[in-house]
């Protein structure tokens, strides 16, 4: 399940992918209202998300958030694992950093773990400029 966080996450890059090519810093409290995100909570998810290299963030009176790459080449895989990869986890034996002592034996594993690889494959096919697009 997406978590809330990544949702907000989802909807911060929708609106900056709006903005895309424009050069100054989108405000913080203009987003969360458009958006509908909470303003601390936007910040927690910028704060992730620039961290990461998507966005650019600056605090203080002409700060706010911007885009750091086309929405063509940001997609909701990338979004949402920056977020919160284990979210998109279907079973915990699919993490990277376990190892599920009986997926060799195990029938359901290699299932799951072709479900896990197509779920990922479809998340990284859809980019912001699609989504965007759709609207």
């Amino acid at each position: 399940m997406i978590t809330r966080e990544a949702d907000y996450a989802i909807r911060l890059v929708q609106y900056l992918s709006g903005q895309y090519g424009r050069p100054e810093l989108v405000p913080i409290t203009a987003i969360s209202e458009k958006m509908r995100i909470p303003y601390h909570h936007l910040r927690l998810v910028g704060t992730k998300l620039a961290a990461a290299g998507i966005i650019t963030s600056r605090r203080g009176h002409s700060g706010g958030y911007r885009l750091n790459h086309p929405p063509a080449q940001i997609t909701l895989f990338d979004v949402i694992s920056i977020i919160d990869s284990k979210c998109l986890l279907i079973n915990m034996c699919l993490h990277q950093d376990s190892s599920c002592p009986r997926d060799s034996v195990c029938k359901a594993h290699r299932c799951l773990e072709d479900l896990q690889n197509n779920l990922n494959e479809s998340l990284s096919n859809i980019t912001f400029e699609q989504l965007a697009q759709q609207s």
